[in-house]
């Protein structure tokens, strides 16, 4: 499927992220993505990861039917959608990763790619062109991966694997335990970002999405002034247990305007530094943990005229109260 910009110059991406649903979906949640849908008018919907909540997949029916639910909003309304896997989207266990991608790429309107030969699964983009199909800006989605006990690493670090080998007594992000961005993961995305400077002879402008912040956007949060933080930053950001070197690949190569996350649920907040705006989209899901006065989702808007993004946070419990 194409995307492309609309009559006035402009694509809208409506970013939701920690759904977190189970096969019994909640009514709330459910409500909360029409809400956003009807009311935004998105051109893209992106899934920004824990759109399950993996632990309690049980079955391969489990997964079946919370897809079926998920996808019903964007599916109904013709809306194309796209996705990356967060930590609890690897904690499935009753399908592989790969066989979860399958079942989402099965949507009629899913426009979600994957990656193989490099880690985790959702690696790739998508390009957004004009009426004579030239790129205006690119989509890059990385696949933050699961838990460093899910980590490919184990296995050279014998009994007790990379976790009791990496993670200290103090650590600057706290003890966290999830996996990193690999190498692999950002030789491919540099391979592909100068593929495309050459073909288009200028740096194509950005957006990408990925579930856990690069531990830099913790610089924000300390540094709310000269970072020009606006909005909510509360809840520690939990990096990865180990910097992947992503955002300073992002400062070198110089075409991603945007970085957009999730994965803890009670921040929302834009901020700059090093040229670079990092967005962080407080959780839509209704069953998870978060705040009732963020609760929502992200809107970005690119407007041709500028070459440049706009967002805002859409606040959906005011609309749809918690029970």
């Amino acid at each position: 499927m194409n995307l492309s910009i609309n009559d006035k110059g402009r694509f809208r991406i409506l970013h939701v992220t920690d759904i977190q649903e189970r096969a019994d979906f909640s009514p709330l949640t459910r409500a909360a993505m029409e809400y956003l849908l009807d009311t935004q008018k998105p051109d893209l919907v992106m899934l920004g990861g824990d759109n399950c909540f993996g632990p309690d997949m049980r079955t391969r029916e489990d997964v079946s039917v919370f897809l079926e639910k998920l996808a019903a909003p964007m599916e109904e309304r013709g809306i194309k959608w796209a996705h990356i896997f967060g930590n609890h989207d690897h904690d499935v266990c009753c399908v592989t990763p790969y066989e979860l991608q399958a079942m989402y790429e099965t949507f009629p309107h899913c426009v979600s790619k994957h990656s193989q030969g490099i880690h985790g699964i959702t690696n790739y983009y998508l390009d957004v062109t004009d009426e004579n199909n030239h790129i205006l800006f690119r989509i890059w989605c990385l696949d933050t991966n699961g838990s460093l006990a899910d980590s490919a690493l184990n296995e050279r670090f014998g009994p007790g694997g990379l976790q009791e080998n990496m993670i200290l007594p103090k650590m600057p992000g706290g003890n966290n335990r999830f996996d990193m961005l690999y190498f692999d993961q950002l030789a491919w995305y540099d391979a592909e970002s100068r593929k495309l400077e050459l073909q288009e002879k200028r740096k194509v402008p950005g957006i990408l999405f990925c579930h856990v912040a690069p531990e830099e956007f913790t610089l924000a949060m300390e540094n709310p002034e000269q970072c020009g933080l606006a909005g909510s930053a509360v809840e520690r950001l939990v990096p990865a247990a180990m910097n992947s070197g992503l955002f300073s690949l992002l400062v070198q190569r110089g075409d991603v305007h945007v970085v957009a996350c999730g994965h803890t649920h009670m921040n929302s907040f834009s901020a700059h530094y090093c040229g670079i705006q990092m967005c962080f989209s407080a959780c839509t899901g209704y069953t998870c943990y978060g705040r009732q006065d963020i609760r929502g989702g992200r809107i970005f808007d690119f407007d041709r005229g500028n070459g440049s993004f706009t967002t805002d946070m859409v606040v959906t419990t005011d609309v749809i109260p918690m029970e």
